[in-house]
């Protein structure tokens, strides 16, 4: 088992504090959540006064003063050390358009800005001050926050605004939501951006925001272009509350906190986050108190609570698993190409039994692909309803489309099993398919693969297909919160998406690629709602990724912070400027 040397763990000398973490559940926004704590007694740091002799005239009385105790004056300006163990850094890099949501949220969000940022009482701030829609309902006008400073000390403007945004419409960007509804960005003044879109967008605000997870991150231009990417990658600043130090790839990065930021100053002076991949390791960390905050697995949850630390629950994700190739010419002769045998490996599947034991009984039911419990804009109960028919459990019916599509002894899958970030549950899920699969028939072998291998294989680009190592093959996945009516689907089922479950890019349910583009586009709430319950039951039918429930991502947290977060909080690092010292 990885352990971090002892150089790591705490002073014996750090104060022991009461700890009060205020979080929600991710599934309903503005919804409290009850953690589950341990109180300890707080120990009281005191100084005393050194004795004096009191001469008095009239009487000469000597006295000698009684020590008194008072309460030391807390520091000024951050102080101390905050420790995370985050699952995983994902891409682990600097560079915002190439990053996924889990490489900026865990890694480098601490010293980077959105344009548009979330507060934990849900205002909206960040670079811009103020923003809004043209009339015309063709453009947005972003208003530059004044007095930005990067931290080599020069000033961000709409310059670095405007270049940015035309970076993360590049053909190159990991994500497509901006490229997509983006058409030209123009510099009014130094203060001010105009961006025209590809018609009317009524959620490109929310694509450049705290919201979209890794897009609408500010980088400096002078700096990049003066230097180059290179350097900045290995030299990054931003202007973020926190600036860069240092980095371990693989292992760690250090943050220190500025002493004056136009936002908010940090409580804690040093943040280091270590990427931990091993659930136990991270477990040890945080009971030895190597890490003070750590993302966890269900199933360690009484583990940490027993040992006297606390828990709290973050936005969840959708697990399920994904049929590399359904719709892939290429693998019409394969057995995921039938979709007998993709609903007989749903089928196989018992949902309510995952729930109760391997999540613990914190699982959600299963909705549609590409959304979660408590998704906005859709009738949740309806849809939970409709995904619990679909994704019932019935073996003998399985068997019996096995046996239909000319598999009466099922056959061989691949199995690919990789780390997501804090989708922790993906691990554990894998031999738990494979279990189910095999009571009617179906052999899978798991595959252990690195994310960044298996991103490689699976389709990232426009016009790229799925490599031939995963074609016709599985993978346990999960899908993570979007505010953004239809971009879950997006990510799966379009042309421009991540995936391209669908093979529109190809030909094939191109209708599906166009229904939802119009469901992220359509400014009528009544028409896009239509369109986006049309679209979720187009990709429930298809049974290429077939969802299990939504489940919260967990942290462990130990007695000396103190944390307050958004709704759809999905990892610390990104909110570690309002991490507390408990008190």
């Amino acid at each position: 088992m990885r352990f971090r040397a002892s150089s790591r763990m705490v002073a014996t000398g750090v104060l022991v504090l009461i700890v009060t973490l205020v979080t929600f559940t991710g599934c309903k926004p503005g919804a409290s959540l009850t953690t589950t704590r341990t109180t300890t007694t707080p120990r009281i740091v005191s100084q005393t006064t050194s004795t004096t002799a009191v001469t008095q005239a009239a009487g000469t009385t000597t006295q000698t003063a009684k020590p008194t105790t008072v309460p030391a004056a807390a520091p000024n300006g951050p102080y101390g050390e905050l420790k995370t163990a985050e699952p995983g850094f994902n891409k682990e890099t600097f560079d915002p358009p190439k990053s996924d949501r889990v490489t900026i949220q865990a890694f480098s969000a601490p010293m980077l800005d959105y344009l548009v940022r979330q507060a934990p009482d849900g205002k909206e701030t960040g670079i811009a001050e103020k923003f809004e829609m043209a009339p015309d309902g063709l453009s947005w006008i972003f208003h530059i926050r004044k007095g930005v400073l990067f931290h080599d000390g020069t000033t961000l403007t709409a310059r670095d605004v405007k270049f940015n945004l035309d970076r993360e419409a590049s053909k190159d960007a990991f994500n497509p939501y901006v490229r997509d509804a983006q058409d030209r960005v123009e510099i009014t003044d130094d203060y001010t951006v105009r961006v025209y879109t590809k018609g009317v967008q009524p959620f490109y605000w929310r694509f450049v925001s705290m919201l979209s997870g890794n897009q609408g991150v500010m980088a400096p231009k002078d700096y990049i272009e003066k230097n180059g990417l290179a350097y900045y990658l290995n030299r990054p600043i931003g202007t973020g509350p926190f600036k860069f130090v240092s980095r371990i790839p693989g292992d760690s990065v250090v943050y220190e906190a500025l002493d004056k930021h136009y936002r908010k100053v940090p409580a804690f002076k040093k943040l280091t986050i270590f990427v931990v991949p091993e659930e136990t390791t991270r477990v040890a960390m945080l009971k030895t108190g190597q890490a003070d905050v750590a993302g966890l697995a269900l199933d360690s949850v009484p583990s940490v609570e027993a040992a006297g630390l606390s828990t709290a629950t973050l936005v969840g994700s959708q697990a399920g698993f994904i049929l590399w190739g359904a719709y892939d010419p290429r693998a019409k002769t394969m057995p995921v190409g039938d979709i007998k045998v993709r609903q007989a490996l749903s089928l196989a599947i018992n949902r309510e039994e995952i729930g109760a034991t391997v999540f613990q009984k914190k699982m959600q039911p299963a909705m549609p692909p590409g959304t979660v419990a408590g998704q906005p804009e859709i009738d949740n109960a309806y849809w939970q309803a409709q995904a619990a028919k679909a994704y019932r459990y019935d073996p003998q019916a399985a068997r019996q489309l096995l046996k239909d599509a000319g598999y009466p002894n099922g056959f061989p899958i691949k199995l690919f099993s990789y780390p997501l970030g804090a989708l922790t549950f993906l691990a554990p899920l894998a031999p738990v398919i494979q279990g189910y699969w095999l009571k009617v028939g179906v052999q899978a072998e798991i595959i252990p693969i690195d994310y960044t291998v298996f991103r490689q294989y699976a389709r990232s680009a426009p016009n790229k297909g799925i490599a031939d190592q995963m074609l016709g093959q599985a993978s346990p996945h999960g899908s993570g919160f979007k505010d953004v009516p239809g971009q879950g689907m997006s990510t799966y089922f379009t042309i421009a998406g991540s995936f391209d479950l669908g093979s529109s890019a190809i030909g094939q349910n191109a209708e599906l690629d166009r229904l939802v583009n119009a469901v992220m586009s359509e400014p009528d709430n009544k028409k896009r709602g239509d369109m986006f319950a049309k679209a979720l039951q187009w990709v429930l039918d298809m049974y290429a990724f077939m969802p299990i429930g939504t489940v919260p991502a967990v942290i462990g947290y130990r007695a000396n912070v103190s944390l307050v977060l958004p709704p759809t909080a999905p990892a610390v690092p990104l909110y570690a400027e309002d991490a507390m010292h408990a008190k």
